[in-house]
């Protein structure tokens, strides 16, 4: 901080001088013109330090106070931007929720082609072979249809978990088997449209 003086001949007791107070810290070399009193001609120095403390803290706390709104203001932005995702996330699960069909009916294709066509409320059981030696067992119970065992390597027809959803098909790739809960009114999947 450095202080500079308008006046720099003689100082007189109770007289005001315009004095520039410049942050040595500061790149842009601002100065802050500031009237204080000098202090009496014996004790100059003392006066003088308690008065450019003063306004070193006058200073500081303009700048803290500017520093403080604008981390007020971006706060309240993140703020907002995080409740607009969290708003836009609980509307797409109730959007998801509501959007849910449960079917009827199963649909079980092998190789594109419908091979049968099963009442989702009857518990069965089937072995399904496929062309290439492996084979899965698909399981209807309680109005859910599942994999419960297949001979696939990845398992990702078993892992997939029962369902009665029409938007959540069960594929198995390596045995060409694609499980698809439909509704009765519904026509079966033909190749184009699968």
């Amino acid at each position: 901080m450095l202080v500079s003086s308008d006046n720099k001949s003689h100082h007189h007791a109770g007289v005001m001088e315009l004095v520039d107070v410049v942050d040595s810290k500061s790149t842009a070399g601002n100065s802050v013109p500031v009237r204080v009193r000098p202090p009496a001609p014996g004790k100059r120095t003392e006066t003088s330090k308690s008065s450019v403390l003063f306004l070193i803290n006058l200073e500081t706390e303009h700048r803290f106070s500017f520093f403080g709104e604008l981390l007020m203001k971006q706060n309240r932005v993140w703020l907002f931007v995080i409740g607009a995702i969290a708003v836009l996330s609980l509307a797409s699960l109730i959007l998801i929720h509501f959007l849910k069909q449960t079917g009827d009916k199963v649909e079980i294709y092998q190789d594109g082609a419908l091979i049968h066509s099963l009442p989702l409320n009857q518990d069965k059981t089937i072995r399904i072979p496929s062309e290439n030696g492996g084979y899965n067992v698909v399981t209807i119970k309680q109005g859910e249809v599942w994999v419960s065992e297949a001979s696939c390597p990845d398992q990702v027809c078993v892992r997939h978990g029962p369902t009665c959803e029409t938007k959540d098909p069960i594929v198995c790739l390596p045995n060409k088997l694609v499980v698809q809960v439909t509704h009765t009114d519904r026509e079966p999947l033909d190749g184009v449209t699968q």
